[in-house]
């Protein structure tokens, strides 16, 4: 195997509350079908796009990884799921939730996968509690944030070096995925 970081993977949650019915909104992410089979996600009432199991199971990652020569995925939220329209409280908790889900495949798996929180970034108070959750107890190396953020647009499009006790980097992210050259993802089946 060689010693490759993918470091543009995203997973996600195989479910979640309702979010629309807890918080009001017609935006919330939502899933249609079996994650163990595959599904769609939608935002609202708008289909974003179809996910197979390799979105939700970390085992499958693995097999994938191996098969593609990756020793370690960086594993971040998905940008149609930062939900940075939301209420600030609906919004933070809805990141937590994302968050956590990351940090117990990153426990089941700590040689394979590290985590990139995702932060509320339309309520800096409550980004930056997240902020430090995620780098004190959940102990993940990056957070990802999205090129735009409530209609500001991200100038360095580069990796932030953020200082502090541990170092943290930050990773503006577009919602479109870069391909290689060749068409193809680093690992088949991630999003």
């Amino acid at each position: 195997m060689t010693e490759a970081i993918d470091v543009h993977t995203h997973i996600f949650a195989p479910g979640w509350p309702d979010f629309a019915a807890r918080f009001g909104g017609d935006r919330w992410p939502r899933l249609e079908g079996d994650p163990a089979t595959g599904c769609k996600l939608y935002l609202g009432a708008t289909f974003n796009r179809s996910l197979t199991p390799h979105a939700f199971d970390p085992a499958r990652r693995i097999e994938d990884m191996d098969r593609t020569g990756v020793a370690v995925q960086l594993l971040s939220p998905a940008p149609p799921t930062f939900c940075y329209w939301a209420p600030p409280d609906a919004a933070a908790e809805w990141h937590r939730m994302q968050n956590d889900v990351i940090a117990e495949i990153v426990a089941r798996h700590p040689r394979r996968f590290l985590g990139a929180g995702g932060l509320p970034l339309q309520a800096p108070d409550l980004a930056v509690k997240e902020l430090e959750r995620v780098v004190t107890t959940l102990r993940f190396p990056a957070v990802e944030v999205a090129a735009t953020s409530m209609g500001v647009i991200s100038t360095t499009g580069a990796c932030t070096r953020c200082g502090g006790p541990r170092r943290l980097w930050a990773w503006p992210c577009s919602s479109t995925p870069r391909r290689r050259s060749s068409g193809t993802r680093a690992s088949a089946g991630t999003t």
